[in-house]
């Protein structure tokens, strides 16, 4: 009996961590399609695509660490 809780918590502890893995693929897909143009005139202006992703990451880090201390 012990065995098959585990395995139920497994299984939905994967179920979320997919879900969660959706959630921040989709919010990101939208932050992108809004602030195209500001890509677009970061392009124009010789921004290079690597510098582009930086700042998109380096917003998404300092956003998950800003959640996970008001989490804690």
């Amino acid at each position: 009996m012990l065995t098959g809780f585990t395995t139920m918590i497994q299984i939905t502890s994967a179920f979320a961590l997919f879900i969660g893995m959706f959630t921040i693929y989709n919010s990101f897909a939208t932050a992108v399609a809004q602030r195209r143009s500001e890509i677009g005139t970061l392009r124009a202006l010789g921004a290079t695509r690597a510098q582009i992703w930086r700042i998109f990451v380096g917003e998404s880090a300092v956003m998950g660490v800003v959640g996970s201390v008001a989490g804690l």
